[in-house]
């Protein structure tokens, strides 16, 4: 419980320092965006998660091997994830949620995070590594991308 709310604090102080005050209020599943590569806008299905989330290749490195190596799958196969044991299974599932909130925080016409914040929270998730707090991270992003598509 207590590192619950240690997380729910850190994101709380993580949303005001960065000017956030609110949450999302559209989304789109990760089985959407899988489906609908015609609506992807400053993505491609074949861009590796790398140069999606960390072009400048800071971070990647820091996280266990299993958890790094996943950042040379393309942004197509993230949305096909699936989970598994240990870490890395973990991973795989904040990942793909993270996917699809990276499509989403590009989109016009989705009112989603700011993509600058997007990718401060994909890296604060993706550090906090345990297989518990990936899952927490993961079932927010899997709330927030489940608020409903409003692309046509």
């Amino acid at each position: 419980m207590k590192k619950i709310l240690v997380t729910l604090f850190s994101l709380l102080f993580v949303c005001i320092g960065a000017g956030l005050l609110y949450a999302p209020t559209q989304g789109c599943t990760p089985g959407y965006w899988k489906n609908h590569i015609e609506n992807w806008q400053d993505y491609v299905p074949g861009q590796t998660l790398e140069s999606a989330f960390d072009p400048a290749q800071t971070w990647w490195q820091f996280l266990p091997p299993d958890v790094a190596n996943l950042r040379f799958y393309t942004l197509m196969e993230a949305l096909e994830f699936q989970g598994g044991p240990g870490i890395t299974g973990a991973a795989r599932i904040l990942i793909r949620q993270l996917t699809a909130g990276l499509l989403n925080a590009a989109h016009d016409e989705v009112s989603y995070w700011a993509m600058e914040n997007l990718l401060a929270l994909a890296k604060i998730a993706l550090e906090d590594v345990d297989r518990d707090n990936y899952l927490w991270w993961a079932g927010n992003f899997t709330y927030w991308n489940e608020l409903g598509c409003s692309i046509d």
